[in-house]
């Protein structure tokens, strides 16, 4: 080839190089800003949550807390396995009536449960315990509750030691799910406003507990027959698959069991009875062995 032809191709592409490597260096860039970073921020997106939920899975679906959710104008009598000594029926005797905290601040100091009365028309003796579920998600998904149950840990017969009864105050009107731990179907049911039990609650309606977004239960327990001790255990579908959640009392898998005492008997079916009436500002409370 002669030399000026040599030359002229050798000048050909030094400049076509420099005309073709901006452009691709352009495009590698144009690669790089709409194609690689949006791939390599899902891709962080992707792991950041992947490793989200390794952290929340150490923990379990749902944040669990329990209370007592106790009606101070209603809810007013309390139940003791042992009468009371001849020095508690005297302590009682000089509580004011004007106490409500004074009368719950004794019996608890005796070892006395807290109760309701839950009534089917005008038949009022089954005792009735209540408290608050509240349920927190602690999932990526929405965690589902396919069903509430409770389960019996321990039958035995109604205290029939003392009772007592503080002032009555009115009535109330409370949306709740109740179980009734002496049926054969232990399923949370509706609540009618007559006090009849309707369908099981999860049976009409589908609940979902969000991250970090509280759901509460108000749940009343009955029985007209037995004490029971017993836990509650909900079925959740978690990101696909089944779980079964227990709560006790506290709130944990393995404390202490709720207690429901069963049947309330009239008060001549107890070792000791006592009441408290608003007659007067002066009145006080009343308790005498019956038993």
């Amino acid at each position: 080839m002669p030399e000026d032809a040599s030359g002229k191709e050798s000048h050909f592409k030094f400049w076509l190089g420099i005309a073709i490597v901006p452009s691709l260096i352009a495009a590698a860039a144009i690669i790089a800003q709409f194609v690689i970073a949006p791939l390599q921020e899902v891709r962080g997106e992707k792991e950041k949550q992947a490793e989200e939920a390794r952290q929340l899975s150490k923990k379990g679906a749902l944040h669990v807390k329990v209370e007592e959710s106790w009606n101070n104008d209603t809810d007013i009598t309390w139940l003791f396995y042992k009468p009371l000594s001849r020095e508690g029926v005297e302590e009682f005797n000089k509580l004011p009536v004007s106490s409500f905290e004074g009368i719950k601040k004794f019996a608890e100091s005796h070892s006395g449960q807290r109760v309701g009365f839950h009534c089917t028309g005008a038949t009022c003796d089954a005792s009735k315990t209540r408290f608050k579920l509240r349920l927190t998600g602690h999932r990526q998904r929405p965690v589902q509750i396919t069903q509430m149950s409770a389960r019996i840990i321990k039958k035995s017969e109604p205290p029939r030691g003392a009772r007592i009864d503080g002032p009555s105050a009115g009535l109330e009107d409370v949306q709740a799910g109740i179980v009734f731990l002496d049926s054969e179907d232990l399923r949370l049911k509706a609540l009618r406003e007559d006090g009849t039990i309707g369908r099981p609650l999860f049976d009409e309606k589908f609940v979902y507990v969000e991250r970090g977004e509280p759901v509460v239960f108000e749940i009343f327990a009955a029985s007209r027959s037995s004490a029971f001790e017993w836990e509650i255990q909900l079925d959740l579908l978690v990101e696909g698959k089944a779980e079964r959640l227990t709560v006790r009392s506290d709130g944990t898998p393995n404390g202490k069991p709720f207690r429901t005492p069963g049947r309330i008997h009239s008060p001549s079916r107890y070792g000791v009875y006592g009441s408290c009436e608003i007659t007067s500002p002066v009145a006080t409370c009343k308790a005498a062995k019956v038993g």
